[in-house]
């Protein structure tokens, strides 16, 4: 699959920019959003609409990751490691919330633990930016947001038997610039 983002770089507030493209109230129709911003970028082109703005199409960008590896020993119960500013508590059993489990001797285990409390975190910062994957005793946690912009999320661990790589290798692809002022 080709990753590819659009920037829209517009001189309207950001509030009347947000109050176009937002769906009504109770109503989630994403289809609804892409129709009005359609609108909104005809309205440019064919100059009813005065503002400037450019479009940015970012092709074949890449999603920075960053890594967690467990070996098959356990991390000391209530050691932590911190992503994108939101800790995360290694527990020997009775993980909840934010907390993983681990496993005596099994670092498969500890992972595929890891990544379920990264995806249900209840935390939007960490919802909202990344998401996590094990294969055997590696987690990858993977911005949303292709490009630059995920090397700038943090990974800090302070996790016994645990190697950390942070964030990197986000790229922004071919980038073509269209204004349409």
């Amino acid at each position: 699959m080709v990753l590819s983002r659009i920037d829209l770089n517009h001189s309207e507030s950001q509030q009347t920019f947000e109050d176009l493209v937002r769906p009504d109230a109770g109503v989630n129709d994403k289809r609804l959003v892409v129709r009005r911003l359609a609108s909104w970028l005809e309205a440019h082109a064919s100059g009813i609409l005065n503002y400037t703005v450019d479009i940015d199409l970012n092709s074949g960008a890449v999603q920075a990751t960053a890594t967690i590896t467990f070996t098959d020993t356990r991390p000391v119960a209530a050691e932590t490691f911190t992503l994108c500013g939101t800790v995360f508590t290694a527990r020997d059993s009775g993980a909840s919330g934010n907390e993983f489990n681990t496993s005596a001797t099994d670092g498969d285990v500890t992972a595929a633990a890891c990544v379920v409390a990264i995806n249900a975190s209840a935390t939007d910062k960490v919802t909202e930016a990344v998401v996590a994957t094990s294969v055997a005793s590696v987690v990858t946690i993977t911005a949303l947001i292709p490009g630059t912009l995920g090397n700038g999320l943090v990974l800090t661990e302070a996790l016994a038997n645990t190697t950390a790589v942070d964030f990197a290798s986000g790229s922004e692809g071919t980038v073509t610039s269209l204004p349409l002022t």
